[in-house]
């Protein structure tokens, strides 16, 4: 609502519809590409290129609120597996490289994302996009204001996906504190954002993997980690997949039937 209210109103109704319909659509395609089209559903037709634009720079503040935390996690792991568990030069090897990578990016996302501006007068001067340069000229909309309160929500939905593993952890009898749940999600989450996944293909071996591989220097109960993931992943993805599903099928019949009361008259 926050990142479209000056191109289309919409309702909180709305918007939580499109959130769904969006899961569905990113639940078959790489990396989650296909959210932005599924979002977009419940815009006029005329604004709807307009508004994937507007959806992406939620998913930039996403991004950066992902790679900050990781970060911090990234560094919190380091100490804690250079400290406590011997021999693990390849991990640590492995985790100074994504730490490096992750601060790299990060920086780079936060410019763009607080100078979208820039991002915008630089697509003006190249030739082949200064076609479709309105509908990314909608991005000058966002001032810094706006920009950190989406932000800060994006912070809040964060920390609500760290609650549903810390509470599905304690469920299912996975021994990590709050600070160890915090730490090890975001890298986590990190490596989510990195990895090509296809959610109904992928996503869930990744997303169980990395969380065993991270979550076993702190507890070795495989299968409650294993427990957790599955239940994130139906929780989070497959459950609100579904209902997308049925609200998409719904647009189509409702089309389907304005098309055939404007052929009969």
């Amino acid at each position: 609502q926050l990142s479209l209210r000056n191109l289309s109103r919409i309702t909180f109704l709305q918007s939580l519809r499109a959130v769904f319909t969006g899961t569905t659509m990113a639940f078959f395609t790489p990396n989650r590409i296909g959210e932005y089209f599924g979002r977009i559903l419940y815009i006029p037709e005329g604004k709807r290129l307009q508004a994937i634009s507007l959806t992406i720079v939620c998913s930039m503040a996403q991004l950066l609120i992902t790679i900050v935390a990781g970060v911090c996690g990234l560094i919190f792991m380091r100490a804690h597996i250079s400290a406590y568990v011997p021999g693990s030069g390849s991990v640590l090897f492995w985790l100074q490289l994504v730490l490096y990578i992750a601060i790299t990016g990060g920086t780079l996302l936060a410019v763009f994302y607080f100078r979208l501006g820039w991002l915008v007068r630089a697509l003006e001067k190249i030739s082949f996009i200064e076609r479709y340069i309105r509908y990314v000229k909608v991005l000058d909309q966002f001032n810094n204001i706006i920009l950190a309160r989406i932000l800060l929500l994006s912070f809040a939905r964060y920390l609500v996906f760290i609650v549903q593993y810390y509470f599905l952890f304690d469920v299912f009898g996975v021994d990590v504190d709050p600070w160890q749940c915090l730490w090890v999600v975001s890298v986590m989450f990190i490596v989510l954002a990195i990895a090509p996944t296809v959610a109904f293909l992928t996503d869930l071996g990744i997303r169980a993997k990395a969380s065993i591989e991270l979550v076993q220097f702190f507890s070795s109960n495989v299968v409650g980690i294993l427990a957790t993931s599955l239940s994130i992943w139906l929780i989070n993805l497959v459950i609100p997949a579904l209902i997308g599903s049925l609200l998409i099928l719904g647009i189509r019949i409702t089309n389907y039937q304005s098309r055939q009361d404007n052929t009969d008259r």
